[in-house]
C-alpha cells in the first residue's frame, strides 16, 4: 500500500519546466555575483533542490512516523478496540531483579496465654505451664475497646473486669492482661477481636439467595508480579474455583487513593479532566459522604466489613481525616463469616507488597489456603447465570474511563533515547513537574534532566491513526531520571506532527521509585511524589 505523501518524489526534476520572474537573474547576481547562464541556472537548479529535500526530509519524518503506527495498526484483531499485551512475567530483561522473598522471623515477646475459640477466651494451659506458671499463680483481667464516633483515631476502654478461662467473648475488641501475684509483676498482655453480629441490620437478606462478597486487595502488586510470587493462589483460584483472570484490568492512577476511589466509588479523583467529580483536598474532611460500594450492600440487607493491615498509611486516614463514624459494620479487623445475614467484606493489604517486590511471596500460602477453606458455592442456576455481564469487544479505555497514560490496550514499539523527539519529550516531562512545583518553590528543589532510561511510541485512537491528514500525532512515554532528587519519572507526551514545537503531557507523570522523607516539607499529596525538600541538598 503506498505510504501517504509518496506523490513527493523528486524523480521527475529533470523533466521539470521552471518560470521565473522577469529580472530574477539580476537579483541572482546582486546575490552570488557575475555569472553566465550556465551558472545561473546552475544556482537556481541547486537553490530548488535544496528547498525539496527540506520540504521532503520533514513531511518524510511525519511519513515515517505514520509508517510504525500503519505497521502496528495492520495486525489488530477485527473488531477489536482494544488489544491487551500478553507480557512474559519471567521475560530475560528483568530476571536479574527478580530474587526470592526473604521467609518472617518473628521474635517471641511474650508467651501465647490465650486464644480464642468458638467466641470464648480460653487459657492456654500447656503455654503457661512451660512459663512456669499456674492458674493459681497468675491472674488475669479483661476490658473492651472501641473506636469513638468522632474521628478515626482515638479509642473508649471499659472498666477491667476479672477473667475466668471459657469467659465469652463479649465484645469485639478485647484487651487482656495477666499478672503474677508475688511478687505483682504483669507477665503478659494481649489484643483480641472476635465478630460478634450486629442487631441492627438493615432487613437482612435471605444467605439462600443472596452470595456473600469477599475482597481482597493486595496494594502494589502489579499482575505479573502476582503471577511470579503467588503461585499457589493462582493454582487454586483457577483449579478450585474455575475463575476468570481479568487480564485487562488497569489502574487509572498513579497510587493507591485515585484507584481505590475509582474502584469503590466508580468516581475519578486527583485524575485530570475529571477534577469535579470527587474533592481531591481531604485533608481537613471525613469520608462519611462518599458514595462507597459497602453503602449499597448495606442497604440490601448485608453485614460490611472493612479492614486494612497497615494502619500508617491507610487510604482513607493517610494526609487526610478518616471516617468520622466507623463506615461499616465491622471495621479495621478481620471476622469470620458465620452469620444469618450475607456479607459484604473488604479486606484491603498493603504491608506485605508495597515496599518489597518479591516479600508478598510470604503471604501465598496463607491466602491460597484461605480460598481453599472457603469453596462451598452454590449453583443456583442450570444456564450457568452470572453476575458480571458479557464485555464487548468493542470495549476500549476511552469508553472505560481509563486515561491515555494508564492505558494498555494500545501496542507500543520502542524507539531510540537519541531521537531527538524523544530528547524533546523528556524535556516537557520534567518542565512539567517543575511547573507543578512553582508554588511550592521555596520548599522544593529545581529538577533538571539527567539521563533518558527508555522511551516507547504507541498507536494513538484507531481513527485518527488511519487518517494521515492534518491533525495525526505521535504519542510517546518516555521514562527519565532527574536530580538532584535521583526521581525515576514516566510520563506520557503527545506530539502533534503539523507543529514540530507541539509537545503536551498527558495524564500524570507517574514517579517509578520510592521517595521516603525527601518530600517531608510537603503536604499536597500531588507534590509528595515530585518534591525534593532543599534542606535535603
Amino acid at each position: 500500500m503506498p505510504m501517504p505523501y509518496s506523490h513527493l518524489s523528486t524523480s521527475d526534476s529533470k523533466t521539470a519546466n521552471f518560470a521565473f520572474v522577469p529580472g530574477s537573474q539580476k537579483i541572482f547576481s546582486l546575490m552570488v555575483g557575475p555569472f553566465s547562464g550556465r551558472k545561473y541556472w546552475l544556482t537556481v537548479t541547486l537553490l530548488i533542490t535544496i528547498a525539496i529535500i527540506v520540504f521532503y526530509q520533514y513531511r518524510l519524518n511525519a511519513s515515517m512516523d505514520y509508517s510504525i503506527y500503519y505497521s502496528l495498526l495492520k495486525n489488530v484483531e477485527n473488531g477489536e478496540d482494544c488489544h491487551i499485551p500478553k507480557i512474559d512475567p519471567f521475560d530475560e530483561t528483568i530476571k536479574k531483579y527478580l530474587k526470592p522473598g526473604r521467609p518472617l522471623e518473628c521474635k517471641k515477646l511474650q508467651p501465647e496465654l490465650t486464644q480464642i475459640i468458638n467466641g470464648k477466651i480460653l487459657i492456654n494451659l500447656e503455654e503457661l505451664t512451660k512459663s512456669g506458671y499456674s492458674l493459681e499463680t497468675i491472674k488475669c483481667r479483661k476490658r473492651c475497646f472501641w473506636r469513638k464516633d468522632s474521628n478515626d483515631i482515638t479509642l473508649d476502654y471499659s472498666s477491667w473486669t476479672n477473667l475466668n478461662n471459657g469467659t465469652a467473648m463479649i465484645c469485639e475488641f478485647m484487651e487482656i492482661a495477666c499478672w503474677k501475684q508475688f511478687p505483682p509483676l504483669r507477665i503478659y498482655t494481649n489484643l483480641h477481636h472476635w465478630i460478634t453480629p450486629k442487631k441492627d441490620i438493615i432487613n437482612p437478606a435471605k444467605a439462600s439467595t443472596h452470595p456473600n462478597i469477599i475482597l481482597f486487595v493486595l496494594d502494589s502488586i502489579s499482575a505479573s508480579n502476582w503471577k511470579r510470587y503467588l503461585p499457589k493462589t493462582l493454582e487454586t483460584l483457577k483449579n478450585m474455583y474455575n475463575s476468570t483472570i481479568f487480564e485487562g484490568f488497569a489502574k487509572v492512577g498513579d497510587n493507591s487513593f485515585p484507584n481505590a476511589a475509582a474502584f469503590l466509588t466508580g468516581k475519578r479523583v486527583q485524575t485530570v479532566g475529571y477534577e469535579n467529580e470527587m474533592p481531591s483536598d481531604m485533608s481537613d474532611k471525613f469520608f462519611d459522604d462518599w458514595p462507597i460500594i459497602w453503602k449499597d450492600f448495606k442497604q440490601q440487607g448485608y453485614a460490611t466489613y472493612y479492614a486494612e493491615d497497615y494502619p500508617d498509611y491507610n487510604l482513607f486516614k493517610y494526609l487526610s481525616n478518616g471516617f468520622q463514624k466507623s463506615p461499616t459494620d465491622h471495621y479495621f479487623r478481620p471476622f469470620c463469616y458465620a452469620q444469618k445475614a450475607p456479607m459484604f467484606a473488604l479486606n484491603w493489604l498493603t504491608e506485605l507488597g508495597h515496599d518489597w517486590l518479591e516479600q508478598i511471596s510470604i503471604g501465598d500460602f496463607d491466602i491460597a489456603s484461605f480460598f481453599e477453606n472457603e469453596s462451598k458455592f452454590r449453583q443456583y442456576s442450570p444456564r450457568g447465570l452470572s453476575l458480571l455481564r458479557r464485555i464487548p469487544t468493542k470495549r476500549n479505555c476511552a469508553a472505560a474511563g481509563i486515561p491515555e497514560d494508564f492505558c494498555i490496550c494500545q501496542r507500543e514499539t520502542q524507539i531510540s533515547i537519541n531521537d531527538t523527539r524523544v530528547q524533546e519529550a523528556a524535556k516537557k516531562v520534567v518542565a512539567e513537574v517543575n511547573r507543578l512545583l512553582e508554588p511550592e518553590s521555596d520548599q522544593c528543589s529545581t529538577l533538571f534532566l539527567d539521563k533518558i532510561e527508555h522511551a516507547q511510541t504507541f498507536l494513538p485512537n484507531v481513527k485518527i491513526a488511519l487518517d494521515g491528514n492534518s491533525g495525526f500525532y505521535v504519542m510517546y512515554r518516555v521514562a527519565i531520571t532527574v536530580q538532584p532528587s535521583n526521581a525515576f519519572l514516566e510520563g506520557t507526551v503527545r506530539h502533534l506532527i503539523s507543529n514540530e514545537k507541539d509537545y503536551t503531557i498527558v495524564g500524570d507523570i507517574n514517579r517509578i521509585n520510592k521517595y521516603g522523607n525527601q518530600s517531608s516539607c510537603v503536604n499536597i499529596p500531588l507534590l509528595r511524589k515530585y518534591c525534593y525538600c532543599k534542606n535535603n541538598v
